[in-house]
């Protein structure tokens, strides 16, 4: 949970943090149908990868694109110190 999503729809951005991942059988539709009525981000695909044994939802909430910023700028990798740098 807390990963960013940003998604594009032609040059209008949306952005979401990521608050819930739910692991559920294959046959459980109540899973879906029981999401509140809300402005939210459900993404679902088959756990594990390549099977039709289970579902994983992924459920992701809308941020500020201020909030979006910050999020990113954590997840940059960091720049490689002079220390860490090969030496030959």
């Amino acid at each position: 949970a807390g990963d960013l999503i940003t998604l594009y729809l032609g040059e209008q951005r949306f952005d979401y943090r990521v608050s819930q991942t739910e692991v559920v059988d294959s046959s459980d539709v109540d899973y879906v149908n029981s999401r509140e009525a809300e402005n939210m981000l459900l993404l679902q695909t088959c756990w594990p990868p390549g099977t039709s044994w289970k579902r994983i939802f992924v459920q992701a909430l809308p941020i500020s694109a201020d909030e979006a910023a910050v999020l990113e700028a954590e997840a940059a990798p960091r720049s490689a110190s002079p220390s860490s740098a090969l030496i030959q």
